[in-house]
């Protein structure tokens, strides 16, 4: 639940649209990562050193994939705007 290193938010993307920010403190230990985006996504965050750390597909409502654990930061106010952005999703596609 501690945040380890920041991600860049590319402008223009879903995450940057729910997050509204170009840079966010989040938590991470993962060993695996994204090397090659399929085709129809993009990636909308990355690490300092250039590690995709989000990708989402394009024209989507919500098909969001990243790398830390925002389960684990609830506590964080940028964090808890992903999981009200993904219900308010499901609510409006029930």
């Amino acid at each position: 639940n501690v945040p380890t290193h920041t991600v860049q938010i590319k402008e223009g993307t879903k995450l940057y649209e729910i997050l509204g920010e170009k840079e966010v403190l989040v938590n991470s230990f993962h060993h695996l990562v994204v090397n090659k985006v399929a085709p129809g996504y993009i990636v909308s965050a990355t690490s300092k050193d250039g590690l995709i750390e989000a990708i989402e597909k394009e024209g989507s409502e919500f098909v969001i994939g990243i790398q830390w654990h925002p389960e684990m930061m609830f506590d964080a106010p940028e964090q808890l705007k992903l999981f009200q952005a993904f219900i308010n999703s499901c609510k409006k596609n029930n």
